[in-house]
């Protein structure tokens, strides 16, 4: 449950830069950057997306 707590702290941190950043592909990478830290596994993180991209199209944005 520990991890969890970490992951979810790490998430709200990124979401904290959210005001800040302008650009709609900015917005998108922290959004993406968020997901990899609630996911916290790369493999999961892959398995994600792809099935995300079975719908649509996952978009990883730019780093602001």
């Amino acid at each position: 449950m520990k991890d969890a707590k970490v992951r979810i702290d790490k998430a709200l941190d990124i979401a904290w830069q959210s005001p800040h950043t302008d650009g709609a592909h900015h917005k998108q990478w922290l959004i993406d950057q968020m997901v990899k830290a609630l996911i916290g596994d790369d493999l999961t993180y892959q398995m994600w997306t792809s099935f995300y991209n079975q719908a649509g199209e996952w978009d990883h944005g730019i780093t602001p």
